[in-house]
């Protein structure tokens, strides 16, 4: 939890209304397990299964979940105890964990949209490598500062897929369950483990979308996520749809903002488990 954004600065106010924090409290404990999230409704956040993984069991009982929105400084944010957590069925199994599945839904009481709170549809279109998009975190750029208050960013890309193979267990390429991007397209920018949760996002035409969630780094050879070979990896939100309309019960249409593109078709990729059937109703 010590290393975050790589190479980026700050965000600006109100320019990513969607980000939060998600906070997590045990009894006793001095203070909270603090990872990213993305709002994708007014009343629920996506973020990574293993920020989670030790919550869900004693959430009831035992632990606080917090959603922090409405700032990009975590001193400023308003916040709302989430009151329903779900996590991939398929991250744990057996007791092992599976990266392609590190992805949760929060649910909370119905917050405010505003200026400075905006929820994000999800992108589903094809990723070609070299491709820029934008990664967020709540973080510091030194080595062992641990997290400072305030949102950062940084440029990225979708990575080469013979570097990504090297890197990642059982990866084909960006367009199926993990986004792979390679520190070496960006010197100096990326992001680490300690980013965990948040998002990176994709602009198509002057809008942006939420493209994944922050899963894991893998250092490349280095010591840290400095190191020039670095991979990120990002859990496709697209490919787990399905489980976010069961999670929240919100459609498929709203999650896509289908109504919003000129054409509205659903640009998902082959393989995901995407369908023309009918979503739930909310």
């Amino acid at each position: 939890m010590e290393k975050r954004i790589v190479g980026g600065d700050f965000m600006p106010e109100n320019e990513a209304p969607y980000v939060v924090t998600v906070n997590m409290w045990k009894p006793g404990s001095s203070g909270p397990v603090t990872c990213g999230g993305t709002l994708i409704s007014d009343r629920h956040v996506v973020t990574a299964a293993h920020c989670l993984t030790n919550v869900k069991d004693m959430f009831k009982s035992s632990y606080t979940v917090e959603v922090g929105y409405n700032s990009p400084h975590r001193d400023k944010q308003t916040k709302v105890k989430a009151t329903k957590v779900d996590i991939h069925p398929r991250y744990i199994i057996d007791n092992k964990t599976d990266d392609k599945y590190d992805i949760a839904v929060l649910t909370f009481p119905t917050i405010t949209f505003g200026a400075g709170v905006q929820h994000i549809p999800v992108d589903s279109g094809q990723l070609e490598p070299h491709q820029p998009l934008l990664a967020v975190g709540w973080g510091t750029t030194e080595e062992g500062n641990g997290m400072t208050n305030s949102l950062k960013r940084a440029n990225i890309k979708v990575g080469e897929p013979s570097a990504c193979k090297g890197a990642i267990g059982g990866f084909d390429d960006s367009n199926e369950q993990q986004v792979c991007a390679q520190k070496s397209l960006t010197p100096g920018k990326n992001i680490c483990s300690g980013d965990s949760g948040s998002g990176v996002f994709i602009n198509r035409n002057g809008k942006q979308y939420l493209l994944g969630i922050a899963s894991l780094g893998i250092n490349g050879g280095g010591e840290t996520c400095d190191g020039a070979n670095a991979i990120s990896v990002f859990v496709h939100v697209i490919s787990h749809l399905d489980f976010v309309v069961e999670s929240s019960a919100l459609t498929r249409e709203y999650l896509l903002d289908k109504k919003a593109n000129d054409k509205g078709d659903d640009q998902s990729q082959p393989g995901n488990k995407c369908d023309d059937s009918p979503p739930p109703a909310n």
